[in-house]
């Protein structure tokens, strides 16, 4: 099974990306460029997903 969590990737003025997870809130993280912000939004959901099924 297939889970998708949609993701908003915004440049900022220093050419970093922050990334947030609406449908996760607590799931935000940057990156130096937006490759680099997509590997932190992988890392940053698993482990908010992962807190998440800890607390039930």
């Amino acid at each position: 099974m297939k889970l998708y969590y949609p993701a908003l990737f915004l440049k900022e003025d220093d050419g970093r990306y922050s990334v947030s997870f609406s449908d996760v809130p607590e799931a935000i993280t940057c990156g130096n460029d937006f490759e680099n912000a997509v590997e932190m939004a992988k890392e940053c959901l698993k482990l908010c997903i992962k807190g998440r099924m800890e607390d039930k």
